[in-house]
């Protein structure tokens, strides 16, 4: 754990900087018998510890620690001049922000604004790739 100074008895976080943070992928390919063609099944997985927005180790701007699952299925051509991919980024709905400021008095005295990070919502989609030689 990094740590920063001494905070109430006890080593202060470092601001900005999660203790972990890890992404793991696999992909699996299954051949088709029609008109050759295969099925690329993928799925990634993104990890990290808490984050702390604050020097002044203020608890109430900590991100708890999150995980994201994307997935996806891909149909290929096998000289993979095209393609169609299927994807579902953020399955779990995970709530993560970007930034964490407090908001003081007289707006919401003890409050906290957020930032929702662009990311932080389930979204699915279809893209169509051609690959023009």
């Amino acid at each position: 754990m990094f740590s920063f100074g001494r905070q109430n008895g006890r080593a202060a976080s470092l601001p900005f900087t999660p203790t972990f943070k890890g992404y793991i992928a696999a992909d699996y390919t299954i051949p088709l018998g029609w008109e050759r063609h295969s099925l690329v099944l993928g799925a990634n997985y993104h990890y990290q510890t808490k984050v702390l927005f604050d020097v002044s180790q203020d608890p109430g701007e900590i991100q708890k620690g999150y995980g994201i699952l994307d997935l996806s299925g891909t149909l290929v051509e096998i000289n993979k001049k095209y393609s169609i991919d299927f994807f579902v980024k953020n399955v779990l709905g995970q709530h993560f922000v970007d930034e964490i400021f407090p908001i003081g008095a007289p707006v919401a005295p003890g409050g906290y604004l957020q930032i929702l990070d662009k990311y932080a919502e389930r979204r699915f989609g279809v893209a169509l790739r051609y690959h023009f030689e």
